[in-house]
C-alpha cells in the first residue's frame, strides 16, 4: 500500500472517532443577529376621529340657486370631470320674438325696383334687451373655503349659448355684454365684474340638459361657444361674494334686405332669440401657499393633527423615562436600533399634498421637528434612529396642501361608511443582538 493511499485511511479514521466522541462547547458563545419585530396597528379609532375636517364636506356641498329664479336649474355634472365632483348651472337670459319688427310695406308700383328694407332693432323698441337675473349663492362652499386660505378654484368657466333667425348674425350684428353683481340686494358691480364688452357672439346649438335637475348630467359641452368668459377671479378674491347675480345686455344691430326676401326673412323670424348662460363649477383647486387640513396650527379649532394615543401615553407602555416594569419592553428598547413607521393611505378624496408625522404633539419642544413625511396617497416608510425615540413617544400626524398644488375632490363613493382619506400603520422595530452566552 502506498504512503499516500494509508494517509487517506488515517483521516478517515481519525473523523469517525472524533464523531463519535461527545461534542465540546466552549464555555462561552457570542451570539450576533438582527431580527426584526414588527407591530401592526391597523387603522386606530383615534386616528380616524379627526378625519371628518370641513374640506371634506366639500364633496357633499352644492351652490344653492336663488329662489325667486324660475328659470335657473342646477344640475350634478358626471361629464368630461369623470370622477371629480362638479356642477353645471344653467341660467336662461332671455328669449326675444323679433317677428314685430317687420312692417307690411305697400306693393312696390308696376315696373319699379323697390328699395332695400331697412330693419332697424332699435328704433322697433326690440335692441337693446337687457335684464338683471338672479343668480347662485356660494355661502356653503365660501363657509369651507374660508378656513383654508389660500385655496383656489382652477377654472370656473362660463359659456354663452345663444340662438336666433340666422340673418341677424350676419357681419357680427349681435353683440352681448355681462356684468358680475353682488348676489345681494345691493346688486352693486362686483370688482374687475365686466365679464363682456360688446362682445360679437355667434350662434350655438344648446347642450342637451337632463329632464329634471334631480338626474346627472352625463356627456360633455364639447363643442363650446367661443364667446366665455371665466369666474376663477371674482371666486377667488380674498373677501368673494356669497352669491352671484349677472346683469346682461344683448344688442341687435341693423340689417338691410331685398324687398323681395321678405317673405323668407319673415318664416326665419319665427324662431325667437334665446340666449343661456352655462357655468361649469367643478371643485378643481390649487394651494397658493402651504395650507394646514389637520395641523395643531389649523385656524380651524377642530382640524388638530391626528395622533395614534392619547397625549402623555407611550407606544411601548412606559410610565416614564425609566421605567424598568416591563422587562420585555425593557430589553427590546435597549436592542433597538432604529425604529421604522410604515404607513399606508388610501385617499378616497382625492387631495395631494404631504403628511408630517412626529413623535410628540407637533407644538411641543420635543417635536421642534418632524421625524419624517410622507405623501397622501399609497404605502410609505420612515426610519427613526434610536436616539430619536424619547419619552413619551406616541405617532402624531398632520395633513398639509402643498404650494403649487393642484388637486380635485372626489365626488363622493357609493359608501357613505368609506373615510375621505384612511391611514393604516405598522411599526418595525429593528433591533441586533449582540451577547456572550
Amino acid at each position: 500500500m502506498s504512503a499516500k493511499l494509508m494517509f487517506r485511511g488515517q483521516c478517515v479514521v481519525i473523523s469517525l472517532l472524533f464523531l463519535a466522541c461527545p461534542l465540546y462547547l466552549p464555555e462561552k458563545v457570542q451570539i450576533k443577529t438582527e431580527p426584526a419585530i414588527y407591530l401592526p396597528l391597523g387603522t386606530p379609532d383615534s386616528l380616524q376621529e379627526n378625519m371628518n375636517f370641513s374640506l371634506a364636506g366639500l364633496a357633499d356641498s352644492k351652490p344653492a340657486l336663488s329662489p325667486d329664479n324660475k328659470e335657473i336649474a342646477l344640475y350634478d355634472f358626471q361629464g368630461e370631470y369623470g370622477d371629480t365632483r362638479a356642477f353645471i348651472i344653467r341660467m336662461k337670459l332671455m328669449e326675444k320674438n323679433l317677428g314685430t319688427v317687420l312692417d307690411n310695406p305697400s306693393p312696390a308700383p308696376p315696373g319699379i325696383t323697390p328699395p332695400d328694407i331697412k330693419i332697424d332693432f332699435e328704433k322697433a323698441g326690440i335692441s337693446p334687451i337687457d335684464g338683471t337675473k338672479k343668480g347662485f349663492e356660494l355661502k356653503d362652499i365660501q363657509k369651507i373655503l374660508g378656513e383654508y386660505e389660500g385655496l383656489k378654484f382652477r377654472s370656473v368657466p362660463v359659456y354663452l349659448y345663444i340662438q336666433g333667425p340666422d340673418r341677424i348674425f350676419k357681419n357680427g350684428n349681435v353683440t352681448a355684454s355681462i356684468t358680475a353683481l353682488d348676489g345681494t340686494d345691493n346688486s352693486a358691480p362686483l370688482p374687475d365684474a365686466e365679464l363682456l364688452s360688446n362682445q360679437p357672439v355667434s350662434p350655438h346649438a344648446f347642450p342637451v340638459f337632463p329632464d329634471s335637475d334631480d338626474e346627472p348630467m352625463l356627456g360633455t359641452l364639447s363643442p363650446k361657444p367661443e364667446t366665455r368668459f371665466d369666474l376663477k377671479d371674482i371666486l377667488n378674491q380674498d373677501s368673494p361674494p356669497a352669491g352671484l347675480d349677472f346683469k346682461y345686455k344683448i344688442n341687435i344691430g341693423n340689417i338691410t334686405i331685398k324687398y323681395d326676401e321678405l317673405p323668407a326673412i319673415r318664416e326665419d323670424f319665427k324662431t325667437p332669440l334665446s340666449a343661456i348662460l352655462v357655468l361649469v363649477l367643478p371643485y378643481q383647486f390649487t394651494a397658493g401657499q402651504d395650507i394646514p387640513i389637520l395641523a395643531e396650527k389649523n385656524t380651524d379649532p377642530d382640524a388638530k393633527a391626528i395622533h395614534l394615543l392619547d397625549e402623555g401615553k407611550d407606544l411601548f407602555g412606559r410610565n416614564s423615562a425609566d421605567d424598568e416594569s416591563e422587562s420585555t419592553t425593557k430589553d427590546m428598547l435597549e436592542r433597538m436600533q432604529s425604529l421604522v413607521i410604515q404607513v399606508n393611505v388610501e385617499n378616497n378624496l382625492g387631495l395631494a399634498g404631504y403628511a408630517p408625522v412626529y413623535g410628540a404633539r407637533p407644538d411641543t419642544d420635543r417635536a421642534k421637528k418632524p421625524l419624517g413625511r410622507m405623501p397622501l396617497s399609497g404605502p410609505s416608510s420612515i426610519a427613526i434612529p434610536k436616539s430619536e425615540v424619547g419619552y413619551p413617544f406616541n405617532i402624531w400626524v398632520e395633513i398639509y396642501l402643498e404650494e403649487g398644488q393642484d388637486f380635485d375632490i372626489k365626488r363622493p363613493g357609493k359608501d357613505s361608511a368609506v373615510p375621505p382619506l384612511k391611514f393604516s400603520l405598522g411599526i418595525v422595530v429593528k433591533t441586533r443582538i449582540n451577547e456572550i452566552l
